[in-house]
């Protein structure tokens, strides 16, 4: 999976094989939790610059069971919130599903066939193609 903000560096046809969008299981999750982890790591590079080798790798050891234990903390609350979060969303979203479906007159079928389609029409595209002379070393 490629986390969604990265995906969007990708061309389409990478997206639709591994952004969290179309990988069934991924939720809402945006798939960059160990990128906010090394994002917060950023402040060890100035602090440990100028360490033994080991002192440096004991603050990094420090750090990142400093993280955990404060993560580990507060997960109960954590993931109840989530969970709350994630019932209204569903809720929300059922509506809104249903609505979309129901006046462009769909069915979960035709998503997938959206999907199916999209797929077979890019693996058929062709990279563009020059006129004679006038490509790189025309």
């Amino acid at each position: 999976m490629v986390g969604a903000f990265h995906g969007h560096a990708h061309n389409r046809k990478c997206q639709l094989l591994w952004h969290p969008t179309y990988i069934k299981g991924t939720g809402h999750t945006e798939g960059e939790g160990c990128e906010h982890i090394f994002s917060s790591s950023n402040d060890l590079a100035r602090s440990t610059r100028y360490l033994s080798p080991f002192h440096r790798h004991q603050a990094i050891e420090e750090f990142f069971a400093f993280w955990d234990a404060d993560k580990y903390a507060v997960l109960s609350n954590f993931l109840w919130n989530h969970y709350r979060e994630a019932l209204k969303a569903v809720h929300a979203l059922e509506i809104e599903l249903t609505t979309v479906k129901t006046v462009l007159n769909l069915t979960d079928a035709d998503f997938s066939k959206f999907y199916d389609d999209e797929r077979v029409y890019l693996d058929g595209l062709r990279p563009l193609q020059s006129p004679p002379g006038e490509g790189l070393l025309g």
